[in-house]
């Protein structure tokens, strides 16, 4: 990787998804080599399974803006940590699926990357909460089928309750009263995802909300942001349908 690298000192984006050998070693060769990358999708990889990253590597930090790191099975807090150190800039960060991140790496990427606008931690089991600080400039927040409740949804919601436009909260342990405080707490929000009858039943009631809209689709192999359900990592996922509840906010 390092050989090819030198020679893409100009390139914006980067996609090395789906490539299973490749390490967190590769994403440090990538900030070291490519100045001006944006951009780097790096799925379904060996990410957290490489040489732990020394001080030195530190010292390089990157300009991306734009990290999807989804689907990594042996991904953890420590990888996370160290990566959010070499990206600071960071905007959009897609986590999904990496089942041994915690709160400790989801907290310290809030710290060392303070102007992340579009967090994804569907499906990360071991998420609770976003930490005590960071995630000001937060806009959008993907949390379906992890382990969110009311706790750690309102722990966030003060800091982030004028930025914060649209939440999915599908398959998650946030009830009526985590929604209602979203609801009545978030200036500028203009879109919610939640599941089951009665939590769709409050968004009508609220009146804040133009309608109620039932979607019902046919998955193969799809891992929509608006779906209720997202296969895990390594897993194969079947024909389905899925009962989507999305509700919009009156402008």
């Amino acid at each position: 990787m390092a050989l090819l690298a030198s020679h893409l000192r100009e390139v914006t984006i980067i996609d090395l998804s789906d490539c299973s050998k490749l390490t967190e070693l590769t994403l440090i060769c990538l900030v070291k080599c490519c100045p001006l990358l944006e951009e780097l999708r790096m799925k379904c990889t060996d990410l957290g399974r490489g040489r732990p990253l020394g001080s030195t590597s530190m010292k390089n930090r990157s300009k991306i803006r734009t990290l999807d790191l989804s689907e990594n099975m042996h991904f953890n807090d420590k990888t996370l940590i160290q990566i959010s150190f070499i990206c600071p800039e960071l905007r959009t960060v897609d986590l999904s699926c990496s089942e041994r991140l915690t709160n400790v790496g989801i907290a310290c990427l809030g710290l060392n990357c303070p102007y992340i606008r579009t967090l994804d931690v569907s499906g990360c089991r071991g998420v609770t909460n976003l930490g005590d600080e960071g995630f000001d400039e937060l806009e959008t927040l993907w949390a379906y089928e992890s382990r969110i409740g009311d706790d750690g949804l309102l722990m966030a919601l003060p800091r982030c309750r004028y930025s914060l436009r649209v939440v999915g909260l599908g398959e998650t342990k946030v009830t009526r009263y985590g929604v209602t405080k979203v609801i009545e707490g978030c200036s500028r929000l203009r879109g919610i995802c939640v599941s089951g009858a009665e939590l769709h039943k409050l968004l009508l009631h609220k009146g804040l909300y133009k309608k109620g809209i039932y979607k019902k689709r046919s998955l193969v192999g799809s891992q929509s942001k608006t779906t209720l359900s997202r296969k895990s990592a390594g897993s194969l996922i079947s024909l389905y349908s899925v009962l989507e509840i999305l509700a919009l906010k009156l402008l």
